[in-house]
Parts: structure tokens; sequence; C-alpha cells
């Protein structure tokens, strides 16, 4: 299958399991609104489950460890060896997203990418957003001041999915400055500000947790007509 197939899969929200997501929320023992960004997040989940009680079962933190050409230039504080070291550091359970991982019930699936990660990823932030890529290339985990300036030298890039904008939920803020440009340009809110920059899927990691409380919610928290509660006695 190639890149055109994939994309041409990627299909709308389903609006009618958020709309049944949404009538639930309204009718459960809260009053509504109570629950803020776990309401939405459960009725995110429901379209892009097509289900309209959502429940995550199988949750994977799925790390693109890949050697990327453009360390040759100098653009990270970390050698090209790191990315090897680091990808037998996931595979033998010993990273941060490993314990992150097991915190949260959820299998570390390692696909071969690494090193030098922030370049290209900069470079598809200039790409879409239309920033300069002063704006936007930070140090990463720690480059200095001449490695920043090669970093911003080597930065190119293009968007390929515009329909896959609905199914992403930003786990967190990075301390990345271009993180923030490429936040607002997606148009989603992190749920996290921990002051975090570390990458390996961290923040999705405690995301995942927030979003599997925000599917209990409406899956398992009883409407009133269930539990035999007025809306008047709730409030």
């Amino acid at each position: 299958m190639d890149i055109q197939e994939i994309i041409a899969q990627i299909r709308p929200l389903d609006q009618d399991a958020m709309q049944a997501a949404r009538t639930r929320q309204s009718d459960l023992t809260k009053p509504p609104g109570s629950l803020g960004r776990l309401e939405e997040l459960s009725i995110l989940v429901a379209g892009i489950t097509a289900n309209p009680q959502p429940r995550l079962v199988h949750k994977v933190v799925l790390i693109m460890a890949g050697d990327h050409g453009v360390v040759a230039k100098e653009v990270s504080a970390y050698p090209l060896a790191v990315t090897a070291q680091m990808v037998a550091n996931f595979l033998h359970g010993g990273a941060a997203i490993n314990g992150l991982a097991r915190h949260v019930g959820a299998r570390v699936v390692v696909v071969d990418m690494g090193i030098g990660n922030t370049t290209p990823s900069a470079a598809i932030a200039a790409a879409v957003t239309g920033q300069v890529v002063e704006e936007i290339a930070g140090r990463g985990t720690g480059v200095d001041e001449s490695g920043l300036r090669r970093k911003i030298e080597a930065i190119i890039a293009v968007c390929l999915a515009p329909t896959a904008r609905e199914y992403l939920i930003a786990a967190y803020t990075s301390l990345e400055r271009g993180h923030h440009l490429m936040m607002d340009w997606l148009g989603v809110r992190p749920l996290l500000n921990l002051q975090m920059r570390l990458g390996e899927g961290t923040g999705a990691a405690l995301a995942m947790s927030l979003i599997e409380a925000a599917c209990k919610t409406l899956s398992e928290m009883a409407t009133f007509s269930e539990a035999g509660v007025s809306e008047r006695d709730a409030a």
C-alpha cells in the first residue's frame, strides 16, 4: 500500500457517534460542563473510534526512531550513534517512556527513526505554517548557539494529509518554541504543561491516562434516568 492509499483511508470524524456521546454527556449525573475538557475529549474519541461510548483497550506508544542524515551537519548535541543506543534502551525497557508506558498500561513499539528529530520536525512546521525557520527552530535536547544556526540552515518539508488534523490530540506544551506555533496552526490545545522536552512519546503516555479517564466518565457514569436521580435534585 502506497502513501496515497493510506491517506485516502483517513475519513472525517463520525458525527453520529459524536452526537450520541454529546447527548449522553448532557444526561450524565453531573452539572453540564462540570468535567470541562474531559467531556470534550470523550466526544472527540467517540468520533475517532465511531463508538458513542469508547473504551481504550489496547494502548500503544509508537516511537519513530530513525537516523536523520541532517545530524551530519552538527544540528544536535548528540552523535548519530545515540539513536541505536537509545533504541536498545527502549527495547530493554530502560528509558523514561518505558516507565511511563508501564504506568498507564501501554505497550511500547519502536519503529526504525532518532537523533536529530527536532530538525525535520521544525522543517515540517515551517512548511505548513509559513513561519520563518528562525522563529521555529529550537535547541532540542541541548544544542549550542552555533549548532542552532546550523539547524536553521538545514530546514525544509511538506504537508500530506489535512484530514488527519481532526484526529489530533495535543498531549503537552513543549519547551521547543516551534511547538507553540504548530499547535496554533493545527488549532489544538495541549492538555498538559509540564516544562518537558524529552520526546520519546513521554507526553503522549501521560495524556493517555487523561483520555482514558474522559472515556470512562462518559461510559461508566450513570445518566439521571439510570440512577433514578432528577436533574433538579442533582443541582
